[in-house]
């Protein structure tokens, strides 16, 4: 695992801008990057991203998880999507599509509490896109 991780860091400028250059930044008023536990591995796709967009809103600095909770706590997944809160910034600009980045897809519900969050304070917003480098596929 460590080994994998190492490589991942290596490449991680390659990667951030190979996944943000077919991500259609135009449609996209906002991103959002989920609460994480090492946000140095989401900083350069926001980076990437808003070098496509560069009037796009980030909200990143918005969302947070209290104290002491991570995206991997052992809690029902009820649980992980309200541990997600979104406050919005001091001047509400007007965003309808926002783009959810996440480091690591495995259940989904970072990315949903995000969304969900968000959703809730801010109920103009039309539609949200995800993108995310890392996807976990679960075989029985």
């Amino acid at each position: 695992v460590q080994l994998a991780k190492t490589e991942y860091e290596r490449n991680l400028p390659e990667l951030s801008h190979a996944l943000m250059s077919i991500v259609p930044a135009a449609e996209f008023d906002a991103i959002a990057c989920v609460p994480s536990s090492e946000p140095e591995f989401l900083a350069p796709y926001r980076c990437a991203f808003q070098k496509l967009n560069p009037s796009a809103v980030d909200l990143s600095a918005c969302l947070c998880r209290p104290p002491g909770t991570t995206s991997t706590d052992e809690v029902a997944p009820e649980t992980r999507l309200r541990a997600t809160l979104f406050a919005p910034p001091a001047e509400v600009p007007v965003v309808r599509r926002i783009l959810i980045i996440d480091d690591v897809l495995d259940t989904g519900v970072s990315a949903a509490a995000a969304a969900n969050s968000i959703r809730a304070k801010w109920p103009t917003v039309s539609s949200f896109g995800l993108a995310c480098p890392v996807w976990i596929v679960h075989t029985k």
